[in-house]
């Protein structure tokens, strides 16, 4: 877990540098890797912090993880919904 907000431990600072090595022969412009970076971290910080998974959600866009993320958001219309709609 992070230390602080902006505070990562030498561990998840390696698990997080291999995590954007991992693709660092794919081509990108500055801007898509920053926006890689910054979805792995965030992912990170929304506790996903399985290796293999980091890297597969690191080219997708934020909230289209399975688990957590969008669980709690697929259920949310749901319990949203009223009978008016009859």
């Amino acid at each position: 877990m992070p230390l602080g907000r902006n505070v990562f431990t030498p561990n998840e600072l390696a698990l997080l540098g291999r995590i954007f090595d991992r693709r660092k022969d794919v081509p990108e412009t500055a801007d898509e890797r920053e926006r890689r970076a910054s979805r792995i971290i965030a992912y990170y910080q929304a506790g996903i912090h399985d290796e293999a998974e980091l890297d597969e959600l690191s080219c997708k866009p934020l909230g289209s993880a399975r688990g957590p993320l969008s669980s709690s958001r697929a259920r949310s219309p749901s319990r949203s919904s009223s009978p008016s709609a009859s």
